[in-house]
């Protein structure tokens, strides 16, 4: 199980994203070499009371902000009443546009009216806007497709009008939502449009929403890492105080925020996170206010405190019920699921996760989708229903591997390169260091006066931030040495008790240091095997006596897969899932697999005959394939994971036994690899399988 993580989506900023990644664990175990460490970024006593003292203006001027925003769209309709032609068109798009995020079902009614009223007047750029905002309405309810067919008759007007800010604003909306797809080449391909017409038009706020949402793009495909896009939120910043545009620095804020949740630096994230929240709440932009809290949320997840993570999750799901975003109310159920899974309490977990399915599969999010599966599949697994569990599993495998193929990563890859080739100038390609991340402190003022203060302040905490440092450098090296013995111990005691289980050499590999995050392709042969009718063996049967059969029969099972180089990837209740080839290959990895089998069904003959155990059958299904396999996990816990196609048609494979009456199937795959001339082979044909396009031939070994 793995963190998830998140920023807010909406149509014109970066995308809140579910990451294809287990989600009812949370640990972040990635790190940026280029970024300080934890040391070098707390604050001191005196840059706190520095913070606090800004903190009190920025409030102050937030509630004036507020009192002005709350008044705007009465303005507004009375201005209604004394305007017609082009110029009511003109209102009708504001009030729309006014009530976009706190009120949808109404920017789409006004947004409706300009889009007739613009149509009978023959004025093209008003019926863009029209259909720009009536896009927005549909992403907020899920219909992606008619939002793409909206924001491509708007794109087709603002051309005709040569309209370049609409162009480029539309061109951003409409990767936003190809993103929220799971089609990141698309989304990608619109927000370089996007930024093409920023940059060439000089358009500053085009290129901080653009750079925010490549930046979020980056961060997902490109290994999953926000440290990917933080030059492009660190330029969204920048431009967005210098045009002073508020919304655009609370989102900016907001994945700035990510990159310090990723280091673990979970107060930091808050103090922005939070910070993002009140700009949000003066713009009364009600759906980012809704993300901000369900981003805290998770941050009190990761700290622990999950009663407080509750609070704010249902302060989230309550706001998106209220603007009926239907997109925020799955990300608010599971999140209000997730709290109460953490705190076990999991009838109150049920209804929420229910209903977030219910509300996910008719909605063609492939990412509300996928993380939808992945949460049932975590929540299943925990209530030991292994057959439901999978199920969700396989759902999610399917839509993880629709979105992240090799053939979008590379097209993404190129398109990145195509673009910062053709530029004079690489504004955003890179990484700041340990100075940048310093700087991120919020700028509430710009007047000379104010400026002289914060250096002067500055200055005075410079020195007292390199004696901090060093201070906290030689304690760090001490608890570091101390640590390093404390792992070292734990990792020959983990080598030992984990070869137990597999060959020295397996464990060995596993807890080695190149094996701590990454994944690998591999070539692997994949067994699953099943007990037969074991529910009706179990039903009346004592506890003790269903675990002491279980062992009897998965006892000498451990043992031929060993003896064979195989590794036992997860025990499934009554049966369990095998690797040959993975974590590292032995050579033949498809003629040990087969020799596992046929000696498995070889003494499970001999002990049923001689009453060691009793009279069990057995079904073995074998595939290979390419694999992909990482250790995941933090330094005090990991798990080998293991997916990819092969695995789920080698679980196919071993459920046609039922059908077939057979004990081993394997695929051709497999007998291609193997000398399989002293076999007694019985070709089953080509068998249709769910999850694989064209039929595969299985054969039967007697």
């Amino acid at each position: 199980m793995m963190k998830m993580e998140r920023s807010h989506l909406n149509h014109t900023t970066a995308g809140r994203s579910y990451y294809r990644q287990p989600v009812l664990n949370f640990f972040g175990n990635s790190r940026f070499k280029n970024l300080p460490d934890q040391e070098s970024l707390e604050f001191s006593a005196c840059s706190r009371m520095l913070i606090s003292l800004l903190k009190f203006i920025f409030v102050v001027v937030i509630l004036s902000h507020t009192a002005q925003a709350q008044s705007h769209v009465d303005s507004l309709k009375n201005e209604l009443k004394n305007n017609s032609g082009t110029q009511k068109v003109d209102v009708l798009n504001q009030i729309s546009k006014r009530y976009e995020y706190n009120n949808p079902d109404s920017s789409f009614y006004y947004a409706s009216q300009a889009e007739t009223l613009a149509a009978d007047l023959n004025y093209k750029t008003g019926q863009a806007l029209a259909e720009l905002n009536k896009g927005n309405y549909y992403v907020r309810t899920g219909d992606y497709q008619r939002a793409i067919s909206e924001y491509d008759k708007a794109i087709a007007m603002y051309e005709e009008a040569d309209d370049k800010d609409g162009l480029q604003k539309t061109y951003n909306n409409k990767g936003n939502t190809f993103s929220m797809m799971g089609d990141f080449d698309k989304a990608l391909s619109n927000f370089l449009e996007s930024l093409r017409i920023s940059e060439e038009e000089g358009f500053q706020q085009g290129i901080a929403y653009a750079s925010l949402n490549i930046g979020m793009i980056y961060a997902r495909m490109l290994g999953g890492n926000e440290s990917q896009g933080l030059p492009y939120f660190l330029k969204a910043l920048e431009i967005c105080r210098e045009i002073d545009d508020q919304r655009c620095i609370a989102y900016a804020i907001n994945n700035i925020a990510i990159v310090y949740s990723d280091i673990e630096e979970y107060d930091k994230a808050l103090e922005f996170h939070k910070q993002s929240l009140e700009l949000k709440k003066a713009n009364e932009d009600k759906t980012g206010q809704a993300s901000s809290l369900g981003n805290i949320s998770d941050i009190y997840t990761l700290k622990g405190e999950y009663e407080t993570s509750l609070t704010y999750s249902h302060q989230a799901l309550e706001i998106y019920r209220e603007t009926n975003d239907l997109n925020g109310i799955i990300y608010g159920l599971l999140d209000v699921a997730k709290a109460y899974f953490l705190l076990e309490e999991f009838k109150e977990a049920a209804p929420y996760f229910e209903e977030a399915l219910k509300l996910s599969e008719n909605n063609n999010s492939l990412q509300l989708k996928s993380g939808t599966y992945m949460y049932h599949y975590q929540y299943y697994l925990a209530q030991k229903d292994f057959e439901k569990a999978l199920h969700f599993y396989e759902q999610y495998i399917t839509i993880k591997d629709s979105i992240y193929t090799e053939t979008s990563s590379e097209q993404i890859a190129e398109m990145r390169t195509v673009y910062e080739t053709e530029k004079k100038e690489a504004e955003i390609t890179r990484l700041t260091n340990e100075k940048t991340i310093q700087n991120l402190k919020l700028k509430k003022s710009e007047n000379t006066k104010w400026s002289f203060v914060v250096a002067s302040i500055l200055t005075l905490l410079l020195a007292v931030f390199v004696y901090s440092a060093y201070r906290q450098k030689r304690k760090a090296n001490a608890l570091l040495e101390e640590r390093n013995k404390f792992e070292i111990e734990n990792k020959k005691r983990a080598i030992s008790l984990f070869g137990q289980q597999v060959s020295k050499e397996v464990a060995l590999e596993l807890l080695s240091d190149s094996f701590q995050s990454g994944s690998k392709k591999l070539f692997a042969c994949i067994m699953f095997l099943d007990i037969r009718d074991f529910s009706p063996y179990a039903e009346d049967k004592e506890p003790s006596e269903i675990i002491q059969y279980q062992n009897d029969v998965f006892g000498f099972m451990i043992d031929s897969v060993s003896k064979y180089h195989g590794i036992i990837n997860q025990f499934l209740g009554d049966g369990f899932m095998a690797t040959f080839g993975a974590p590292a290959s032995s050579g033949n990895d498809c003629q040990n697999a087969v020799n596992a089998a046929i000696e498995i069904v070889a003494l499970l003959n001999e002990k049923c005959e001689s009453g060691e155990i009793p009279k069990t059958r057995v079904g073995i299904g074998l595939h290979a394939g390419y694999i992909v396999t990482g250790n995941v996990g933090t330094t005090e816990r990991k798990q080998y994971s293991i997916t990819g196609s092969t695995v789920i048609l080698a679980s196919r494979i071993e459920q046609l036994n039922k059908k077939f009456n057979s004990e081993i199937l394997v695929s051709n795959e497999v007998l291609e690899k193997i000398d399989h001339n002293d076999l007694n082979t019985e070709s089953l044909g080509a068998i249709s399988l769910k999850g694989r396009a064209e039929p595969m031939e299985i054969v039967r070994l007697v």
